[in-house]
């Protein structure tokens, strides 16, 4: 569905679309109406429910979806149309009913807290999601701010390399083994993390070195 004019949704209209343009960002009037979208959102848009049933939903890079009712995504991975740059959602807290996502590069205007099991791929505000990091045994150097010396849990036992450092989002946890190159923080900056392990009862060599200026805040 592409729209190219100001469009007006009438009443409890129901929508269902693989991929919903709007690439001029033209004004949408929704009524009371329920669009669900499978593949991907462009253009700014003011809805009233959204829904997605799709497996990966892309929203366009640096443009706001505004919603009214309810948004409603259930084991999706929300993510951007451009890697690293956000995609802007507005709904209400209540309103945001979502679980089982991996959310990429998104602002949320107001805080959304899905249920069941979630993954946080980084450069999220106002998603309380937990991102769970492993320093990597195998850590080329002690950098903390090297992405790839660090692992990310995704579902359970799967891990995989890092994009981003932890600290970045204040909900990560960390945990740090042992290591032939422990993980050092010398930066000037401050970061901010959920929980942080270092070792355990039966991992006594595992360690952690701070020498800059920067704090790690808990």
């Amino acid at each position: 569905l592409t729209l190219y004019g100001n469009t007006t949704l009438s009443g409890a209209v129901t929508i269902n679309v693989n991929n919903w343009a709007n690439p001029s960002s033209k004004t949408i009037t929704p009524g009371t109406s329920t669009v669900t979208v499978k593949d991907s959102i462009t253009g700014s848009n003011n809805f009233n429910n959204l829904t997605t049933t799709g497996t990966s939903l892309s929203f366009e890079a640096g443009k706001t979806q505004t919603i009214g009712g309810t948004f409603t995504a259930t084991g999706t991975a929300l993510q951007s149309s451009t890697n690293g740059t956000q995609w802007n959602i507005d709904v209400a807290s209540a309103n945001a009913s979502v679980s089982n996502v991996t959310v990429k590069d998104s602002n949320s205007v107001n805080l959304i807290t899905p249920t069941g099991t979630n993954v946080n791929l980084g450069n999220n505000i106002n998603w309380d999601i937990s991102s769970i990091y492993r320093w990597k045994t195998t850590a080329a150097t002690t950098a903390w701010t090297t992405a790839s010396n660090w692992e990310l849990n995704t579902t359970g036992s799967t891990w995989i390399t890092a994009t981003r450092y932890p600290g970045q989002d204040a909900a990560d946890t960390v945990t740090i083994p042992a290591a032939t190159n422990s993980p050092a923080y010398s930066e000037s900056s401050d970061i901010t993390l959920l929980k942080i392990t270092v070792g355990s009862a039966t991992d006594s060599d595992a360690g952690l070195t701070l020498s800059g200026s920067g704090s790690i805040l808990l």
